[in-house]
């Protein structure tokens, strides 16, 4: 009698267990991967085309990914920049974006800025005869690369093709220069920069200009939230699931299971894999089967650039008023070179912006992560060294915030350039689907920045709408694209969402019949 009642107790207690492994299961359409502004808009497109069956995975408290904004004395240290199409007949995704959160925008300019040597002498001068000769330099490359000199030719370096136009940089001054020409743009070295990509890249970006974030106090974390409420508000608030870290993928040719660090578990029919190229490059999500070869050989080759943001907080202001731009010249190569007073942009009328002042500047390379895994005290020094070095030594002593961009284990790094010896094919396969798991982020399409991270969302929601209702898997391959192919805005404005409407044109006329 009692083996029966522990018999019947087992079938009891393994039920119960079943009922709870199958109440921790949610089930989907899509699972999209990541809500950065690559997984939010893939989330958004699909909402707008009347996709609702789908749920976004965050491992974070809060939605935006690497668009992060910190708090210095309870007021933001954030700056957002990007590209936009400056042609007025063509909607540019981005501006879109700024618009319909009611966020104000201006172009960014680079040609103003104060230089000063570790002396605390004013090298201006000296760095603007400097940036001519490298920007003469530049145009004869650029114009080498269009009467086709580097045609059949192998890639080479940034750096090498700029020493056959007479650019080698020599002197702190030169050292500063260029820091501020490339560095401060691609975050890389520009002797691991294809030459060939760069080329192509600079041809692709003449209708585009740079903007910056204006007007608007804590704008980044108002636009993010602006941009959450376009597919998770009301009734599908619930779309967005935050602390919910991805630890396992398994795919089949007729679902996708995603299992978190908790051991909650999604089923769906398909994936968007928007998280951070870093993120795949250190396998700290298991893909079970592995992804095959050449997916592995195409997230290896493109690597995410070391990049730290610090931000420097005077209040009250500091006694010296200084430039809203600075070019550090240091003896020391590659330290501080920048950096941008950016109260002006955050909001001038605010009554509180009238009382400090708050600069933000970029280390790369091995200073990215020398500075994020120092002491926060030790970094503060650093920035205190560096302006009194330029200022004088009475300049006061800044706070300092110090952004976790290259050991973040959620990002390991700030984005992704084309290395030397990539090619359009090699970003094609990065860019490619496999079997139901898609991709899309900043690194998935040429563009730098935010920018770039829209785009790319944009264009895999509508690859995958085209798929769920029996068209092309295929994302469009960049190598055949022109440069304003499927990436101009939010509407249907290419081939494949013209097949797309085709297609379910044709469906609706087959059902009336």
């Amino acid at each position: 009698m009692s083996s029966v009642f522990a018999w019947y107790a087992a079938v009891l207690w393994l039920l119960a267990f079943a009922d709870e492994a199958e109440s921790a299961t949610t089930r989907t359409k899509v699972v999209i991967l990541g809500g950065g502004y690559a997984g939010m808009q893939v989330a958004k497109t699909l909402s707008d085309n009347g996709v609702d069956d789908f749920i976004v995975l965050e491992a974070q408290e809060r939605a935006g990914g690497r668009m992060l904004s910190g708090s210095l004395q309870g007021l933001p240290a954030e700056y957002l920049w990007g590209r936009v199409d400056t042609r007025e007949s063509v909607s540019d995704i981005l501006r879109d974006l700024f618009d319909s959160c009611n966020l104000a925008y201006s172009p960014l300019d680079y040609s103003r800025y104060q230089a000063v040597n570790d002396r605390g002498v004013n090298v201006t001068v000296e760095a603007s005869q400097a940036e001519k000769r490298l920007s003469n330099s530049v145009s004869q490359l650029k114009a080498a690369w269009k009467d086709g000199v580097f045609e059949g030719q192998d890639d080479m370096s940034v750096r090498a093709a700029l020493r056959l136009y007479g650019w080698i940089a020599k002197s702190p001054v030169e050292w500063a220069v260029e820091f501020y020409w490339f560095q401060l743009e691609t975050v890389d070295q520009l002797a691991a920069m294809s030459a060939k990509e760069y080329l192509w890249l600079s041809e692709f970006y003449k209708t585009q200009q740079y903007i910056k974030s204006g007007n608007s106090f804590e704008g980044i974390q108002k636009m993010t939230e602006c941009f959450k409420n376009t597919f998770a508000s009301g009734q599908y608030s619930d779309r967005l699931r935050l602390n919910s870290l991805v630890r396992t993928i398994q795919y089949s040719d007729d679902s996708v299971t995603v299992t978190l660090e908790d051991g909650s578990v999604y089923i769906a029919e398909y994936a968007v894999v928007t998280f951070s190229l870093g993120v795949l490059q250190h396998d700290d999500v298991t893909f079970t089967p592995k992804l095959p070869l050449w997916k592995r050989i195409a997230i290896t080759r493109f690597y995410m650039t070391p990049m730290t943001v610090v931000y420097a907080y005077y209040k009250p202001k500091a006694r010296r008023r200084l430039d809203s731009r600075n070019m550090f010249v240091s003896d020391d190569r590659g330290r501080y070179h920048w950096s941008i007073e950016i109260t002006q942009v955050i909001e001038n009328t605010l009554e509180h912006s009238q009382s400090y002042d708050l600069f933000m500047t970029w280390v790369i390379d091995d200073d990215a992560f020398r500075v994020e895994g120092q002491p926060l005290n030790q970094t503060q020094q650093e920035v205190t060294e560096l302006f009194r070095k330029h200022y004088g030594p009475s300049f006061p002593e800044p706070q300092v915030f110090v952004s976790n961009i290259t050991l973040n284990p959620l990002y390991y790094g700030g984005m992704t350039v084309p290395p030397l010896g990539s090619t359009h094919e090699d970003l094609d396969q990065l860019r490619a689907p496999v079997g139901r798991i898609f991709f899309a982020g900043d690194s998935y399409h040429y563009n730098l920045y935010v920018r770039s991270a829209l785009i790319s969302g944009n264009e895999t929601a509508y690859v995958l709408i085209d798929c769920m209702n029996g068209g092309s898997c295929t994302m469009p391959k960049l190598a055949e694209e022109t440069s304003q192919t499927c990436t101009s805005g939010t509407q249907i404005k290419c081939p494949l969402a013209t097949h797309l409407l085709l297609f379910l044109l044709l469906k609706t006329i087959y059902l009336m019949m």
